[in-house]
C-alpha cells in the first residue's frame, strides 16, 4: 500500500491591494458543514452542506451482529458504528498546499467573477455575484470542507513588526531571553479592519475627495498590511505571529509546520515555487527565525550561525524535493543562494542539483521518476530568468516579453536596447529561458511523481 505523500506546492502571485472586505455587512456570512440532522457530524449552524456527513449504518449486519465498512475516521467513506474492517476506505493519496501570495479574498473573488462572466453571467454590480462567503466561480470554491481563514499580523506595543521580544529586530539573533512585559489582549483575535476608517472598498468615494468625514483615514490601509512571512507561517502553523517572521511564534519560538508534521511521520515532502527558494512563502516550510530577510549566512551582518534560511534547508532531513528559483548563475550577485553553496550542496554524493539547462523540464522529470526517497539524498533545483529572481512569467495577454528585466521596475520597463540578448532575436531569447526553466506546474508534477513512488 502506498503511503501518504505530502507536497507543498507554493505559488506567488502579487497583487497591490490586499484585504477581505466584505460589502455587505448585514448579509450573513455562510457556513459549511454537515447539515442533514440525522448525520453524526451534523452542525446545527451549517448554511452550506460541504459532502462530509457520515452516519450510523445498519444495513447489511448478520446474525452475529457484524457490521463490515471502512472503519478508519480519517477516510472518506468512514462508518463509526463497523465493527470489522472491509479493506476499502477510501484515504487521499497527497496532501497539497497550494499558496497564492497576496491572493487575499477581494482577489479571489475578483477571478471568480471574471471565470463567471467568461461562462456567461451577467451583471454590472458585485451584487449581481457576491459580496460575502465563499462565493463561486473557481474550481477550488467546489471543494467540500471549505474554510475562509484570516492571515493578519499581530501587535505588539502599537507595531505589527515586534514580537515579545525587547530587542526585536532583523539584526538580533533569533530567541533570545528578553521579553517584554506586556497584557495579552484577545481582541487581537478578531479581523480589526474597520471600513469606517478604511472605506468598504479601495474605490470608496472619500478616496477621492474631502467630504469632511471625521472618522475616514485615507492612510488606515497602509498600517496593517501583512507581509508573505507571517502569514505564510500562519498558513503552515497555524498560529498567528509578528510581521517578518518566519515559522516562529510571538516568542519567536519554533513552530512545527506542515512539512515538519509530514516528515516527521515519514512522508515524502517536497516544496515549489517560482521565486528563490529562500523567500519568505516557502521558506515558512522548514526555517524558524526571525527575520525573512536572513536569506544565508552572508544576507545580515552579526547573523548567529545557523539562524538563516538556507542553514535551516540545509540542516532539515525532512525537505526531499526543494524546486524554485534563486540560482546565483542567472540572478545577478548571490542575493538569494550564494554560488559557494553549491558546491557544499553537492559534496554529499547522494544528493541532486538541478540548475538552468536546455529541456529542463525533461531534465527533471527523468531524476524525479528515478527518485527513490528511502535511499536518495535531497533534490534541489535552483532556476530563474537571466536577471530575474523569478521563473519566466507571461503577463495578462499571455505575452513572455518580461522576460529578461530586472527584478524592480521602479522606473517603469527597460527598453529592449538594454537588455543583452546576445546572438539571438527578442523572440529566440525568450523562447531560450522558457525551456531552461521548467513551469510551476512541470515542478509540481514531477514532485507528485517522485513521492508519489514511495511504498
Amino acid at each position: 500500500m502506498q503511503r501518504t505523500v505530502a507536497i507543498l506546492v507554493v505559488i506567488v502571485m502579487l497583487s497591490p491591494y490586499i484585504g477581505c472586505l466584505s460589502e455587505d455587512e448585514n448579509q450573513e456570512s455562510e457556513i459549511y458543514g454537515c447539515n442533514d440532522s440525522t448525520a453524526l457530524n451534523y452542525n446545527l449552524n451549517a448554511t452550506n452542506d460541504d459532502g462530509s456527513c457520515y452516519y450510523v449504518i445498519e444495513e447489511n449486519q448478520d446474525q452475529n451482529n457484524v457490521l463490515t465498512g471502512c472503519t478508519n475516521p480519517k477516510a472518506r467513506n468512514f462508518i463509526a458504528n463497523a465493527t470489522e474492517d472491509d479493506g476499502n476506505c477510501d484515504l487521499s493519496m497527497n496532501v497539497i498546499l497550494m499558496i497564492g501570495d497576496g491572493m487575499g479574498w477581494e482577489m479571489v473573488r475578483a477571478a471568480a467573477i471574471y471565470s463567471q462572466i467568461n461562462s456567461g453571467t451577467q451583471g454590472d454590480l458585485l451584487t449581481d455575484f457576491y459580496t460575502s462567503g465563499k462565493g463561486n466561480g473557481l474550481a477550488m470554491q467546489e471543494l467540500s470542507g471549505f474554510q475562509i481563514a484570516t492571515t493578519y499580523s499581530t501587535t505588539v506595543d502599537g507595531s505589527k513588526k515586534n514580537s515579545l521580544r525587547v530587542d526585536t529586530g532583523s539584526n538580533t539573533p533569533t530567541a533570545s531571553e528578553d521579553y517584554r512585559d506586556i497584557e495579552f489582549d484577545p481582541r487581537a483575535n478578531l479581523v480589526r479592519y474597520d471600513p469606517d476608517l478604511g472605506g468598504a472598498s479601495p474605490w470608496d468615494s472619500r478616496y477621492y475627495h474631502n467630504d469632511d468625514s471625521t472618522s475616514f483615514d485615507p492612510l488606515y490601509i497602509t498600517y496593517d498590511y501583512p507581509d508573505s512571512a507571517q502569514t505564510a507561517t500562519t498558513l503552515m502553523t497555524g498560529v498567528k505571529t509578528f510581521y517578518n517572521a518566519v515559522g516562529v511564534d510571538l516568542n519567536e519560538r519554533a513552530n512545527p509546520s506542515l512539512g515538519d508534521i509530514a516528515s516527521g511521520k515519514g512522508m515524502c515532502v517536497g516544496i515549489s515555487s517560482n521565486v528563490p527558494i529562500t523567500h519568505a512563502t516557502p521558506a515558512s516550510a522548514f526555517a524558524k527565525i526571525n527575520s525573512r530577510y536572513r536569506f544565508h549566512d552572508g544576507s545580515i551582518s552579526n547573523s548567529m550561525v545557523g539562524d538563516d534560511v538556507l542553514s535551516w534547508y540545509d540542516n532539515s532531513d525532512g525537505i526531499n524535493i526543494l524546486l524554485g528559483t534563486g540560482n546565483p548563475n542567472s540572478h545577478v550577485s548571490d542575493f538569494y543562494v550564494p554560488s559557494s553553496y553549491l558546491d557544499e550542496f553537492t559534496s554529499n554524493s547522494n544528493n541532486t542539483l538541478l540548475l538552468n539547462s536546455p529541456n529542463s523540464a525533461d531534465t527533471l522529470h527523468s531524476v524525479t521518476s528515478a527518485y527513490d526517497s528511502a535511499s536518495d539524498g535531497k533534490i534541489l533545483g535552483l532556476y530563474g530568468g537571466i536577471g530575474q529572481a523569478n521563473l519566466p512569467y507571461s503577463g495578462a495577454n499571455g505575452s513572455y516579453d518580461q522576460t529578461g528585466w530586472g527584478l524592480n521596475l521602479k522606473n517603469g520597463p527597460p527598453s529592449d536596447i538594454s537588455r543583452d540578448y546576445g546572438p539571438l532575436t527578442k523572440e529566440e531569447y525568450i523562447l531560450k529561458e522558457r525551456d531552461e526553466n521548467p513551469t510551476l506546474a512541470e515542478m509540481s508534477a514531477s514532485m507528485l511523481e517522485a513521492c508519489g513512488d514511495d511504498e
